[in-house]
């Protein structure tokens, strides 16, 4: 079965509210993302998958940064408010998944989606930043 960016998004929420647990309200961020993701359509382009992910993710990280043009990756996650000496995989903890396998579980309000999808990068221009994808 070819998994669509919809599908491997669902699943990460999924196995976040699984280790997580159920202390998610009605207004979290893994709640709203799933209202956002319903009506997107299976099956979609890559370049469709790629806008989708940004559109996702915009709203949802802006509270925790700034979104930046960067000239080889498009537009990319600034978190602010974390210090100088931050970095990626610093807070929080690594649980092991019998489905997933080692999962991390970020203390950071915008981890659950940072951590599970696309990639970290760092510049001396942005400092680190993150790259949406699926």
């Amino acid at each position: 079965m070819r998994w669509t960016a919809k599908a491997s998004l669902l699943a990460g929420v999924a196995a976040m509210a699984l280790v997580v647990g159920p202390t998610s309200s009605p207004n979290s961020p893994e709640t709203n993302i799933l209202r956002d993701l319903l009506p997107l359509q299976v099956g979609t382009s890559a370049e469709a998958q790629a806008r989708v992910s940004v559109d996702i993710f915009f709203d949802h990280l802006a509270p925790h940064g700034r979104w930046a043009r960067h000239a080889s990756h498009g537009y990319v996650f600034l978190p602010t408010g974390l210090g100088r000496d931050w970095r990626p995989y610093t807070r929080g903890h690594w649980v092991y998944t019998v489905d997933y396998g080692w999962y991390w579980v970020s203390d950071e309000p915008f981890g659950w989606a940072t951590y599970h999808y696309g990639r970290w990068g760092y510049s001396r221009s942005y400092g680190w930043y993150w790259v949406p994808g699926n």
